[in-house]
């Protein structure tokens, strides 16, 4: 709702005043439901219940109500040596399967009710125009609450630990204000010279005040030019998502580094007798992993008390025979909200030019460069179990804060299963500090023509968007002091980014044709760190000098380009093309560290072919 505030104009020089203020509420309601995993007490009621009829062989099960999921089923008895089973872990009768794997589910609750106002206006008369000024507030509760059936609360389900569901809330007040001070205006030295200053202040009951603000500036020396600036702060607290979305505890497969490669234990004739069999043993000259990775694994300790294991036989039972057992555990880990997060702060700094050509009737042309520099402090991140365990084992002396959330067993002498890491905490945590600097670049350009043979003008129209990212940098807190962890260029960092699109029209019909370009990407910038031999747990490249066995992490550059035709006639609008229209698939890596880069702008769906109509009434 939205109106003017007539009884305030003539209050000194305040003019022109007006307000805005609106409420909303919004709720949703889903369910996260899993199937095909085991239920551990109908397994339990089977096994104890089942008989078999000694005469015909018929087996059946006491009608025992076993509960799950919200429901009671009478037990049955459960053929778990049948053909089918074997070969595919399902039963030939849907009930069995319906019995034995039932659905895991999850149901998630989100509301949220906003009131929001401002009112704005003209404060007083300068020379260059009046000030304007913005006040407002903003009251903000978020409610998140997860609730879990009978048989997930409980972690009666193969892989998964208990969840018994999570709730919570927050209350966030707001208040703002911004003015416009126009500083001079048509002048012979500026065309144009304001500045904008606005303040916020938050209150968020779950991490108390902060007060953020921005200071920016305009300078137009001439109507085709202008320089602008701005610096600023701001201020985010975690949403009830991030602290109280839930903990899932369930079963992962993190690449343990301290874990033997299979490469580095080759079949040979290591006692140099062609009568007798080959054998495994550890080739420490065949080793990938960084002389401080194999010292974290030998001596464990640091800051947080890891446990010390072999990673020249971890995981392997039987080196030295014919016969080794390789072999590996599932590793519990945690994953979900933090209650114990921080709030996110960072302060940006931007500055460009604007030019627009004032010279030639026939053409319009548009330029605009921005610099820009954001730190970004305590940022809120998902970091996955294999990127804890990695960043625990790859700093020196084990000194990485994501190493607190790594449990390993003691090596205990004798038992060829011990050493491993049996549990990983991957809750949302807060990283130190981001740093990203880049600049944009953004050119318009508009065309008109004519044809002697058409009736009308033809317009061809050119907009043009690069981003050229210069610094992107994690500072990581270690015991002891910070890792800078460059990042540019690596994988999900392109220094380069292109967006072109070129569109003609006439009369009602136009064609657009769109191009988008990604940099070349690649692993690590530490250079021992990329292209090394492949890590493949049965690999057969360890031939010495044999270079097909390298892994090239690179990542080529990525073109991809769309092609649209539009018919606009009164309230018609007709769309059809071809997305993709060269197929050009996602650059390919042999490394087997990361899959699918999401949000970097590869096409996944290749070539697409779309049709839409639009009618308005």
């Amino acid at each position: 709702m939205k109106g003017d505030l007539p009884f305030v104009d003539g209050l000194g020089s305040l003019k022109n005043w007006g307000y805005d203020v609106y409420a909303s509420y919004s709720r949703s309601n889903g369910d996260d439901s899993i199937s095909g995993i085991p239920y551990f007490p109908r397994l339990e009621q089977t096994l104890a219940n089942t008989t078999v009829d000694p005469i015909t062989g018929d087996s059946s099960c006491a009608p025992r109500g076993v509960t799950g999921e919200g429901q009671t089923i009478n037990c049955r008895a459960l053929d778990f040596f049948s053909p089918e089973f074997i070969l595919t872990g399902r039963f030939a009768d849907p009930a069995d399967n319906e019995y034995f794997f039932p659905n895991r589910i999850t149901n998630t609750v989100v509301e949220q009710i906003v009131y929001s106002g401002f009112v704005t206006g003209d404060v007083f008369e300068l020379p260059a125009g009046p000030i304007g000024a913005v006040l407002g507030g903003e009251l903000r509760e978020d409610r998140i609450e997860t609730r879990t059936d009978v048989g997930t609360a409980g972690g009666e389900f193969f892989g998964f630990s208990s969840d018994p569901g999570s709730n919570g809330e927050r209350t966030l007040i707001e208040a703002f204000g911004e003015v416009e001070i126009p500083v001079f205006k048509d002048q012979p030295f500026a065309q144009d010279l304001s500045i904008n200053l606005a303040a916020r202040y938050t209150s968020e009951n779950n991490f108390g005040e902060e007060t953020t603000y921005r200071i920016q500036g305009n300078y137009a020396p001439v109507d085709w030019f202008r320089v602008c600036g701005s610096f600023g702060t701001s201020y985010r607290a975690p949403n009830v998502g991030e602290q109280f979305g839930g903990r899932v505890v369930g079963f992962g497969n993190p690449n343990d580094p301290c874990r033997t490669p299979g490469l580095t234990v080759p079949f040979g004739d290591y006692d140099n007798d062609p009568s007798t069999p080959e054998t495994r043993e550890y080739q420490p000259d065949l080793e990938n992993r960084t002389q401080v990775v194999l010292d974290n694994c030998t001596n464990g300790g640091g800051p947080f008390g890891l446990a010390p294991t072999d990673p020249t036989n971890l995981g392997i039972g039987g080196l030295g025979t014919t016969n080794p057992v390789f072999f590996g555990s599932p590793t519990q880990g945690a994953s979900g909200s933090n209650p114990n997060l921080e709030a996110e702060t960072s302060e940006a700094l931007a500055g460009g030019i604007v030019f627009e050509q004032p010279w030639f009737d026939a053409f319009d042309f548009r330029l605009s460069v921005s610099y820009y520099d954001i730190e970004i402090i305590d940022e809120v991140a998902n970091l996955t179990a294999a990127d804890i365990v990695a960043a625990c084992y790859n700093s020196v002396g084990l000194t990485d804060p994501q190493c607190q959330f790594v449990t390993r067993t003691p090596r205990v002498a004798g038992d060829e299963t011990s050493g491993e890491i049996t549990f990983v905490e991957a809750l949302n945590p807060n990283l130190d500090q981001r740093n990203t600097r880049g600049v944009d670049y953004n050119v318009e350009f508009d065309y008109a023509f004519n044809i002697p043979q058409l009736e009308g003008d033809i317009n061809y129209s050119f907009i043009g968007r690069a981003t050229n990212t210069l610094e992107q940098v994690a500072l990581e807190a270690i015991v002891g002091g910070f890792d800078e962890n460059d990042n540019l260029g690596e994988y999900g960092n392109p220094e380069w980014r292109l967006n072109l699109t070129n569109i003609v029209q006439y009369n009602d019909w136009s064609v657009l044709w769109q191009s988008r370009y990604i940099d070349s990407m690649i692993e690590d910038n530490i250079e021992d760190q990329r292209n090394e031999p492949t890590t493949s747990f049965f690999s057969p490249c360890v031939q010495a000098g044999y270079t097909k066995c390298l892994q090239f992490d690179d990542l080529d550059e990525y073109w991809v380009h769309d092609m649209s035709v539009r018919y606009e006639t009164g309230t018609w609008v007709l769309r059809g093309g071809v997305s993709n229209i060269f197929d050009e698939a996602p650059p390919l890596t042999t490394n087997n560290d990361v899959s699918n880069l999401a949000g970097i702008g590869y096409d996944l769906g290749g070539r697409t072919l779309f049709f839409n109509v639009t009618k308005a009434f």
